[in-house]
């Protein structure tokens, strides 16, 4: 497989996408990449912290390892052909918004470069052209993600049929019938569904085991 980013990258080989609100109305988050610096056990990405802001609605990095947000990250490698990125808009306010954003190449990223915007919800692929404006519609506290992916438009395909199967879906308990410790597998949607409750019965119809899950969209064990 070739190698994306290798042949484009300059010596320094940093380039950064700007995802910037209109009239900037939040903070902007910042998709960098950067070749690695350091030995063999150097991060693949780094993150910076949120810059403050005054406003409610926001745009922020989403790292769906830690589960929380950041204003910048700074990638050192690619993955598959390509780099990836989620983006998370987040309203936290009482009234419904359309959050309208547009994301602007550094001076540094080479042009040969394609950048494709991805709806999770939609199956949506949106090819990068300068000075366009997109736009998210955002409920009354909610969250929605998007994930920009920099690669040849089959790598966007193809991070977006991994991306379909976060579908609410049960997979089953194991062991089944238990006695003690059992593990439940679920998947839940990127966005949509705010938490789910599992509730355990046993032959009598007694409850013996409840649990309440709040964290939108990822893959558990409960």
């Amino acid at each position: 497989m070739s190698h994306l980013l290798k042949d484009v990258s300059a010596v320094d080989g940093a380039w950064d996408i700007g995802v910037v609100a209109a009239g900037d109305a939040c903070s902007p988050a910042v998709l960098g990449y950067a070749p690695k610096s350091g030995g063999k056990g150097s991060s693949p990405a780094d993150y910076f912290p949120v810059a403050p802001t005054f406003a409610e609605a926001g745009i922020t990095v989403w790292r769906s390892d830690a589960r929380t947000s950041a204003g910048m990250v700074m990638a050192h490698g690619e993955q598959d052909g390509g780099l990836s990125y989620e983006l998370k808009f987040n309203n936290p306010g009482s009234q419904p918004v359309v959050l309208p954003y547009e994301l602007r190449k550094g001076s540094t990223m080479p042009d040969s470069l394609p950048v494709f915007v991805i709806d999770p919800s939609s199956g949506s692929i949106t090819p990068w052209r300068a000075g366009t404006m997109e736009s998210v519609e955002l409920g009354a506290q909610s969250d929605a993600f998007r994930v920009v992916a920099v690669g040849s438009e089959a790598y966007a395909r193809n991070l977006l049929a991994g991306l379909s199967r976060w579908q609410l879906s049960y997979a089953g308990v194991v062991p089944n019938p238990c006695r003690g410790i059992a593990t439940i597998r679920y998947t839940i949607p990127f966005e949509g569904i705010g938490g789910i409750h599992f509730e355990m019965f046993d032959q009598s119809g007694r409850i013996v085991w409840r649990k309440a899950v709040s964290h939108p969209r990822m893959e558990r064990t409960a």
